[in-house]
Parts: structure tokens; sequence; C-alpha cells
């Protein structure tokens, strides 16, 4: 299995067993990591803790894990989406090694990176069930036909890279990204819902932390899956399309198909 077959069966787990993830695995994991490519050039690191090390968890509500991952980051315009997009690679390679992860709203940290905040965790380690695969029809996911506009009719491959980008986790299974779809471009807005892990942006039309993060986990099926199918693609944003009102949406981006 690799991270392209990954996409269609991974699920979210959140019932872990004891047994201990072998450290030549934990730096096989770290290493997979340091060597992605971010969306940007700015400086990310990241850190597996394990739940022994914490001498409390987050919050009453943390998802209780053997393991957690978190990311850090430079602090910058839309950091959180580059740490998304970084952390959902991991959590496919995570399922290619027969672990189980899951994204969780709290940040799990024991240490101060200087000039570096943590951005996002996620927990991981062996499920408790040997069923650590979805079948892909069963993903509780809204359609293609709701998620996306189609103003001209484009290729199968593309239809294909769509279809990945609907099977992302999102916080709280809220699939926020839309999709205008023409013959080799796709304009990608996110719909703005007013909710708890998005409170610092309550009363603007603006993308909240978690929707970024969530923005970031869809991008990275979505280019995952084109440079499978060979297609070679350009993020674009285009401020014609940034400066019009769309109801309930903010325009995130665009990417053409070349």
């Amino acid at each position: 299995m690799d991270l392209y077959d990954a996409i269609y069966v991974r699920k979210s787990i959140r019932n872990y067993s004891k047994e201990l993830v072998g450290e030549k695995l934990k730096q096989q994991i770290l290493e997979f990591a340091a060597n992605l490519f971010p969306l940007n050039e700015n400086k990310i690191c990241y850190k597996i803790i394990e739940r022994g090390q914490l001498k409390k968890m987050p919050s009453l509500f943390c998802l209780q894990a053997p393991y957690y991952l978190t990311i850090y980051s430079e602090f910058y315009e839309n950091y959180e989406v580059n740490a998304g997009y970084v952390l959902q690679q991991i959590a496919l390679y995570m399922v290619t090694k027969g672990l189980g992860c899951c994204f969780i709203g709290e940040i799990v940290s024991l240490e101060t990176i200087p000039d570096m905040i943590p951005v996002l965790s996620l927990a991981f380690g062996f499920a408790k069930t040997k069923n650590i695969y979805r079948e892909e029809e069963k993903a509780d996911r809204l359609s293609i036909k709701n998620l996306c506009t189609i103003k001209e009719e484009t290729t199968p491959e593309i239809l294909k890279v769509l279809q990945a980008a609907r099977l992302a986790p999102s916080s709280f299974n809220s699939q926020p990204w839309r999709f205008v779809v023409y013959q080799n471009r796709v304009h990608i807005f996110c719909r703005i819902k007013k909710g708890i892990w998005n409170r610092e942006e309550q009363g603007n039309k603006k993308i909240g932390r978690m929707d970024k993060i969530n923005m970031g986990i869809m991008l990275s099926n979505f280019l995952l899956v084109s440079e499978q199918l060979w297609l070679e693609t350009e993020l674009v944003r285009l401020e014609n399309i940034a400066e019009q009102e769309v109801k309930n949406n903010q325009y995130f981006l665009s990417v053409k198909f070349l």
C-alpha cells in the first residue's frame, strides 16, 4: 500500500491498544516527515510525544492515545494550511505502516521551540480493532454533486482528483471545501460556518484556524492524486475571483491543470 491507496481506505481511529510502536518505526515516521515538500519554504518541525510523558492531558476532551505527533511552525500567513497539508501525508504514511491515527483539536506539546509555535497534533498508535481500514463507499462524506458546481465538462482524471479530495477528514466532519469546476481548472472555496473551532473569526467572513487546517488536509489529497495520475498542476490565487462576494463561502485558491 502507498499513500495513494491509503487515501481511499483510511479512517480515523479513536481507540488504541497498549502495544508499543517501536523506535525504528517512530524514526521512519520522523524521517518521512522531514523529507516532505511543504507548500512554502517556512520552517516546520515535528515531535513525537508519548502519553506517559504528559503530566496531564491538554483537556478533558483530548483523545487519549499512546502517541501524539505535533507539528511546529514559524508564524506566517496561512501556516495552518501548510500544517494540515503535510500532516495529512504523515497520517497516510502511518496507515501504510499498519498504524491508526486521528487528527485532534487539542495541541499536545511538551516544550517550547524558539521562533516556532505548535499548530496541530495527530494521535496515533496500534488500534484496538484489527479493522483499521474503511471501504470508500462507506465514507460519511458529501457527494460530488453537493460539493461541486460543474461549469464545463472536464476529464475523468480531474473528477477522480475531486473524488479523492472529498474523502479528506475534517474537524467535526465539517467538509468545508466547495469546488467550481471548468475544463482544466478548479476554483476552491471554503464554506464559512460559525463554530467553536473558528471562534476567532466569528462575525467576519474569513476562513478560521481549523478550516485553514481542513483545507490543507483536503489539498494534500487533491495534489497527491493529481501527481499519481501524472497531472501537472499550478496553484494560483486569482484576485478577480477573490474580490467577488459568494454567499457563505470564501475563495481559497485555484488549481490549473497544465
